[in-house]
């Protein structure tokens, strides 16, 4: 206080030397004052002086009396007590205040905010009357007085931190209504509508609504190729520490302590037909089939088909094609298994490839446009042409080449996309 009041009555001079002792004083003997170097200085001289009649509560220091409740308390005489705490809901303060508000002859300071429903805040207004802790009506008699001793900001330090800061709501509590509203109107007319301002009541609820784009890194095998525009991006999302990765699943164990599993599943079907109708009923819904051995098949490249014992066991990774194609197996081996076996399976269909590379040239040419692919081809292989951009195709293994990733390619038209699958022949996305 004094350090804010430089120019005070007093004429206030450091040092214990320079301090002119002018009658009783009160002195708040807390610990962090005490170690203070002139507060100690100033006490411990007081404390030597027996004329001093000061009760500090709570703090036995020298010889002054303690106060350790209202029950320990002496009351012979004139004398000050800082007691706690300072709204006067209870203790102390309170016992006190009730004891001595009846007297005209005594007095109150209040110091400090205070809050709206405690008794400090009652008193200011000096009511006729108040209401004790046991519910007894008292009359008010003593002297109210208030000093403003706060450790709040004022409005430059509150604005110099907002400013700071610049954040997007500021929520004011803990304050008087009517001076909450002068702060938000003082506020609002400095930041001119680019800070949105709240002063709930207590109790009110708040709702507050942030959005913001989310980042994520892509590391690891991932980020070995540069992205290109449009590129569709494939891996494992992993928040760390509200950061996010986007990691290819193989390298999990190398950047997080997770790692990768694979679930295997096993399924087992009763079938008591010929393993030739098997094998045809088979061919007919998956096309070639790859013999590992007489009785262990591999289809679709990724379930394998174990003949055993009238039983077939089917083993694949789980996934989600997987489980499809393993579905499609089931329903084929239980419909060879409803079947009477034939005495001459029929031979599988002859490919008329010359027939199939018009069927494909045919379908190029209605996806994009007659000037986009060739009417005529030598050999296995034949190429797309659109925006200067072109894509080789391999009709012996059905996979694309060059100008595009994968076996992937796109047609856009006035703004409408659509996405080509030159691996399976068909169109992901229609153009409406």
């Amino acid at each position: 206080m004094l350090e804010e009041e430089p120019n005070d009555k007093r004429n206030y001079t450091p040092g214990i030397d320079h301090f002119e002792d002018i009658g009783p004083c009160v002195i708040m003997a807390s610990p962090g004052m005490m170690q203070s170097g002139l507060s100690r200085e100033l006490f411990e001289s007081w404390c030597t002086d027996p004329n001093n009649g000061v009760i500090i509560a709570g703090q036995f220091c020298c010889n002054l009396m303690f106060c350790r409740g209202i029950d320990h308390f002496e009351d012979i005489g004139p004398c000050v007590i800082m007691a706690s705490p300072g709204m006067m809901q209870s203790g102390l303060s309170r016992e006190l205040f009730e004891s001595w508000c009846t007297d005209p002859n005594n007095g109150v300071i209040i110091a400090g905010y205070c809050v709206e429903g405690t008794l400090a805040k009652t008193i200011l207004s000096e009511p006729e009357e108040i209401t004790s802790m046991s519910g007894q009506k008292l009359p008010l008699k003593m002297s109210v007085d208030y000093i403003s001793f706060s450790a709040h900001t004022d409005y430059q330090q509150t604005s110099e931190f907002i400013n700071i800061l610049k954040p997007p709501h500021v929520v004011l509590v803990h304050g008087e209504q009517n001076e909450m509203s002068r702060l938000k109107a003082a506020l609002q007319r400095e930041h001119r509508g680019r800070l949105h301002i709240h002063t709930p009541r207590n109790t009110q609820q708040l709702c507050l609504t942030f959005r913001g784009d989310k980042t994520a890194k892509v590391m690891g095998s991932l980020a070995m190729e540069t992205p290109e525009p449009g590129t569709q991006l494939q891996g494992i999302l992993v928040k760390r520490n509200f950061n996010y990765h986007i990691l290819a699943p193989s390298d999990l164990n190398k950047y997080t302590e997770l790692s990768q599993s694979e679930v295997t599943q096993r399924q087992s079907i009763h079938y008591s037909g010929s393993v030739g109708l098997l094998r045809h009923v088979v061919m007919q819904l998956a096309g070639a089939i790859e013999f590992q051995s007489e009785t262990r098949w591999k289809v679709y490249s990724c379930v394998e088909l174990i003949v055993e014992n009238n039983m077939i066991t089917l083993e694949w990774a789980a996934a989600p094609v997987s489980d499809m194609f393993a579905d499609a197996l089931v329903a084929a081996i239980l419909s060879a298994s409803a079947l009477t076996a034939p005495r001459h399976l029929p031979l599988a269909p002859k490919l008329d490839r010359m027939h199939f590379k018009e069927c494909v040239i045919e379908m190029l040419q209605e996806m994009f446009g007659e000037d986009a692919v060739p009417k005529m081809f030598k050999g296995e292989k034949l190429y797309v042409s659109v925006d200067d951009k072109r894509a080789d195709i391999d009709l012996l293994s059905m996979r694309c080449y060059k100008m595009f990733k994968g076996e992937k390619l796109y047609v856009s038209v006035d703004d409408k996309r659509a996405d080509i699958d030159l691996l399976s022949m068909v169109s992901i996305a229609d153009i409406t």
